[in-house]
């Protein structure tokens, strides 16, 4: 009895020893592996990556929030970077800083409604960084990003309409052209029939700088820059809704009497001399072959070097009271008519036509 208490007690104590040693080596292997420690909270790590010209990227800003795109630049190339917001709360603010990490360029509101837009020629070579952002580290929401450059953008041809839509408030639509210093252009942009756009424009200079630009916040449903050029080299016109709060469909047209060789296309040129009519008719009479097929004439003035023009939609406000002969007159058809004029018949296309006839 004695041995078997004393061999009970003593395996207990064994049991006893090893259930402790147990514990002690749970104990020595919770202090080996690395305790969860407790985070200080950083700024999240700045998004981006690589874009090149002509293509676009979308991204999200949080306040104290930055995005960094790159892209390989060359000296003298010209390239128009937008930032678009997209959602939520987000006051865009563009940042270019040269290979060197040195601001070149930086732009807040240039764009429409509160969107940014950088227009620059470079001055280094080497890889670029636009920096993206909001401009007070309070606002947040999403964006896109655009980088372009003039042989990334739809060349603007002279006489026939060009069609487009804006399909996103605050975004804008690029096209480029041909000018020369001393060249006398007109631009037209109409919103199309049902289109809630309100149309704005603005001419660049082959240096991103701005030349011209259309009345703001107007609400017409068209607008009209009539510009001598200062330069020579490839003008970029941005056409756009002012406020960033339309969007839709909308026509763009663009004339030059002098200095540029319109576009080819089928655009009739009188071969016979009609016969004179005796004196110039109201720009209504003479025109009353194709009522209701076009909406603006223009007529470039040599002697004051100024635009005259007529508007079908509003009569009273035309500068032409009426046509003459010997003179060349920019019409814009909406669709193909017959203009009969001094006894001859002149087919007329869609789009802009320069005619005129003899006296």
């Amino acid at each position: 009895m004695k041995k078997s208490i004393i061999v009970s007690t003593l395996l207990a104590i064994f049991l006893s020893l090893v259930q402790a040693a147990s514990v002690l080596q749970g104990g020595t292997e919770f202090q080996v592996e690395t305790p969860t420690p407790t985070l200080t909270p950083t700024p999240r790590a700045a998004e981006g990556g690589a874009i090149a010209p002509g293509q676009s990227v979308s991204g999200l800003i949080s306040p104290v929030r930055q995005d960094l795109w790159s892209f390989t630049g060359a000296v003298g190339q010209l390239v128009i970077i937008t930032m678009e917001a997209t959602s939520g709360s987000l006051d865009p603010y563009l940042e270019l800083l040269d290979p060197t990490g040195v601001k070149e360029a930086s732009d807040l509101d240039t764009g429409p409604g509160i969107n940014a837009r950088i227009a620059k020629r470079l001055a280094k070579n080497g890889v670029y960084t636009i920096v993206a952002r909001d401009v007070q580290g309070k606002t947040s929401g999403g964006y896109v990003l655009r980088l372009t450059d003039p042989a990334h953008m739809p060349t603007l041809p002279f006489g026939p309409s060009v069609n487009g839509t804006i399909n996103s408030l605050g975004f804008s639509d690029f096209y480029t052209f041909p000018g020369t210093a001393g060249q006398n252009v007109i631009i037209t942009m109409d919103a199309a029939p049902g289109s809630t756009l309100d149309p704005y424009l603005e001419l660049l200079t082959p240096d991103g700088s701005l030349e011209a630009s259309g009345t703001p916040g107007s609400t017409s449903p068209s607008e009209t820059l009539a510009k001598v050029l200062n330069n020579t080299g490839a003008y970029i016109l941005i056409v756009s809704d002012w406020w960033a709060t339309t969007k839709g469909a909308y026509t763009i047209g663009l004339i030059s009497p002098t200095g540029a060789t319109p576009t080819p296309a089928a655009t009739a040129t009188p071969t016979a001399t009609p016969t004179p009519t005796p004196g110039p008719k109201t720009v209504a009479e003479a025109l009353a072959s194709i009522a209701g097929k076009y909406t603006m004439v223009w007529n470039f003035d040599n002697a004051t070097g100024a635009w005259k023009f007529y508007n079908a939609a509003n009569p009273g406000g035309a500068t032409i009271a009426r046509l003459e002969t010997w003179k060349a007159y920019w019409i814009n058809m909406t669709e193909e008519g017959t203009l009969t004029v001094g006894g001859t018949s002149i087919p007329l296309f869609k789009g802009w036509n320069l005619v005129g006839w003899a006296g």
